[in-house]
């Protein structure tokens, strides 16, 4: 049985849901801020990321209450990122606009705080007890963690709102505006002049408690490079000049038969591929 809503849901009911009864998931609620392993990587821009990996008992805990509960609850079309998508169904509404805007959420999910999975949860009918169990089995150190399997469709579901508001500002523009949310990447498209929207669009992601990356707004008429997430958008869902840089670069370093190699051809097949289907839509 897959959730679609919360209203009505007791806690031995979601106990049982998740495998357990009711003591037995109180009891993991109470520890699971604790059962996480920390690794650091290094960003490009020299900055740490901290990601949290879930202990084998909350992880199998968490999966299951996506599976369950979390992936049946609607969320807005803007966002992307879930399962059946991909950054090519995002960035498809973009490709040949007259401008290309894209913005960047800074330190996405520990952005995410327990106060805004708490309120996301009891605004879907959650009730206290219910939403208070499961923010403690999602968040850590008043935060979502980057590496738990729930992680990024709780951000999806607390960026719901924030899309509506993107959506009605887009009306302003017509129906050549589009938008659309992956992860923390935000790419606004529409006619010449859409990025007059800039500030309205950074004052609502920001009003709903997170942070625009100053340095990474990014406005592109036609006649410039056009991208996002990876992909050029100019002509059509393409790959980027970079890209294909790099994957010659990598098959002279490597040969073709490196499964690196093969991966990256796999990659552009996939792009053209969805070029041509969009072609054949009259995209």
């Amino acid at each position: 049985m897959i959730m679609e809503h919360l209203e009505q849901l007791k806690v031995e009911e979601l106990a049982s849901l998740l495998g357990l009864d009711s003591s037995a998931l109180t009891e993991l609620a109470q520890k699971a801020p604790r059962l996480y392993r920390e690794k650091k990587l290094a960003k490009k821009s020299g900055a740490v990321r901290i990601i949290e990996a879930p202990h084998d008992v909350l992880k199998k805990t968490q999966r299951l209450l996506l599976n369950k509960v979390l992936v049946g609850l609607p969320v807005d079309r803007m966002l992307h990122g879930g399962k059946g998508s991909s950054t090519i169904k995002a960035v498809s509404p973009h490709v040949r606009k007259a401008v290309v805007m894209t913005l960047d959420i800074r330190d996405f999910f520990p952005s995410v705080t327990s106060r805004m999975v708490r309120t996301m949860l009891r605004k879907r009918g959650a009730s206290e007890d219910v939403a208070r169990l499961l923010t403690r089995i999602v968040t850590r150190k008043h935060h979502l963690p980057q590496g738990a399997p729930t992680s990024p469709c709780i951000a999806r579901l607390v960026l719901h709102p924030v899309a509506g508001h993107v959506r009605r500002a887009l009306q302003s523009v017509g129906t050549a505006a589009s938008a659309s949310i992956y992860v923390d990447d935000v790419t606004v498209s529409g006619p010449p002049g859409i990025d007059r929207l800039r500030n309205t669009i950074v004052n609502i992601i920001e009003r709903h408690g997170f942070r625009v990356h100053p340095d990474k707004v990014k406005i592109m008429p036609t006649e410039e490079e056009q991208e996002s997430l990876g992909i050029r958008l100019n002509n059509g869902i393409e790959p980027t000049p970079a890209f294909l840089t790099k994957l010659d670069e990598t098959e002279l370093a490597l040969g073709s038969a490196h499964p690196r190699v093969r991966g990256m051809h796999g990659y552009a097949r996939s792009l053209r591929r969805a070029q041509s289907v969009l072609s054949k839509e009259g995209g």
